[in-house]
């Protein structure tokens, strides 16, 4: 038995082996994609505090006044002082100045950061690239649990025979956990389109419902981007505002994202543009216990559960499945040029 779990670890390996050292650098990029967004383009993000934040309105007319023949898609909110807003123009974002309405840079999306993200999730092949990932990322979970089979009982591990073989053995042994964590909930993500609907059977949960259209009434003017604004900041009261989708034609809705403190998940509300009636809502501090789940699941595979620490970790994680697989492979290599027969 030993031998056979031993052949499928090795051949798993092989299989998978440059897939996994693919999303395991990918991945341990987009632990951290927003910081490192700001880090590498300060010019646009970055700005001086000088008074008082404007509010959306002057954004938008400042917005407006630039880019006069452009229909804004979401405006995002500064999370931080020291922040710019940012608006969305189809392919183009615009950042301005949160004090002065002043244009400080524009860019086009997808960013290298996005293509990265897409990498990862579907290595730029779409469906086929979605389905390849979720075999690579299974085969992630056998070679971890295989792998501890293995190596158990734990032995004492030591230099005596090379770096590669300890580093393959040490770090899938104290990483075997995170590795796991990282592997189960990246699977889960690959399938949440059948696991997302059980995750609300098993809870006895109801999804999230919204009606996705407004309502439109003749001679009724919509409303502006600050009263949909006002009406999602007081149907949840004390969180922050994140972003805001504008409608893009008569039959389109105003959508809020917000952000209550020391919680991973957003908030999100829908609004009817013309009567301002919300049309669904999610209350982060009691999800639906499939949401609740889902989101839970995707917040542990990125990191962004606990904030900085956790997203520290499963970067390092994501690593450590790179050192694993190229160690692996260094292993493999040894082994063959050992069995073969000296010149």
């Amino acid at each position: 038995m030993r031998k056979l779990i031993l052949n499928l670890h090795l051949y798993g390996a092989l299989i998978a082996g440059l897939f996994l050292i693919l999303l395991g650098g990918t991945g341990s990029i987009l632990a951290f994609q927003g910081e490192l967004d700001h880090l590498l383009n300060p010019g646009l993000y970055k700005i001086v505090p000088k008074g008082e934040v404007l509010p959306l309105s002057a954004i938008q007319e400042a917005l407006h006044k630039a880019y006069p023949d452009k229909k804004i898609g979401r405006i995002w909110f500064p999370q931080e002082a020291d922040i710019v807003y940012s608006a969305q123009f189809q392919s183009t974002q615009v950042f301005v100045n949160s004090y002065t309405g002043e244009i400080v840079g524009t860019r086009e999306t997808p960013t290298v950061l996005d293509n990265i993200r897409s990498l990862h999730t579907s290595l730029w092949l779409g469906v086929t690239g979605k389905n390849i990932v979720s075999v690579a990322t299974g085969f992630s979970v056998f070679l971890v649990v295989s792998g501890l089979y293995l190596w158990w009982p734990v032995r004492k591990i030591g230099l005596a025979r090379g770096w590669s073989f300890y580093l393959h053995y040490a770090l899938g042994l104290y990483f075997s956990l995170l590795l796991l964590v990282l592997a189960v909930t990246g699977l889960v993500l690959t399938f949440d389109a059948i696991i997302g609907p059980f995750s609300y059977t098993v809870t006895h949960s109801t999804p999230p419902k919204f009606q996705a259209t407004s309502t439109e009434v003749p001679g009724t003017k919509p409303l502006t981007s600050t009263q949909a604004l006002a009406i999602a900041t007081s149907h949840f009261e004390g969180a922050t505002p994140v972003v805001i989708f504008i409608p893009s034609n008569s039959k389109g809705t105003y959508t809020v994202t917000l952000k209550y403190p020391g919680y991973f998940r957003d908030c999100r509300v829908m609004l009817d543009q013309y009567s301002g009636a919300i049309l669904g809502s999610i209350d982060s501090r009691k999800p639906p216990g499939g949401l609740a789940i889902m989101s839970a699941n995707g917040a542990l595979h990125t990191g962004r559960i606990f904030g900085l620490p956790s997203q520290i970790v499963m970067s390092l994680a994501s690593l450590v499945l790179v050192v694993q697989t190229v160690t692996g492979y260094w292993l493999w290599w040894n082994k063959l040029r050992k069995k073969s027969p000296s010149a």
